[in-house]
């Protein structure tokens, strides 16, 4: 999980407790790393997808989901995003 900005961070939290608490495998930086930096941490961990928090996705209670192998990226409603995520990853 990916935020940018202090108000994204703690739904970034919130995302990634929701997603362990539904056993899915899930990693975040917590040490206030840029964005780019968060990213380059993903890819070290070998994340097969992105969940990404932002101002706009803040506004528009939605997550950015982007493939880490390349693919289209795209947003779906918050409430919608552990769905969505485990028919991507076939879990």
């Amino acid at each position: 999980v990916a935020y940018a900005g202090a108000a994204a961070k703690d739904e970034a939290v919130r995302l990634l407790l929701q997603l362990r608490a539904a056993e899915v495998r899930a990693v975040m930086a917590f040490d206030n790393r840029s964005f780019k930096a968060q990213m380059r941490h993903a890819e070290r961990e070998g994340v097969k997808v992105a969940l990404i928090i932002g101002e706009q996705e803040l506004a528009d209670k939605k997550v950015t989901i982007k493939p880490m192998g390349g693919g289209e990226q795209t947003s779906v409603k918050a409430a919608n995003v552990l769905a969505t995520l485990k028919t991507m990853l076939g879990v």
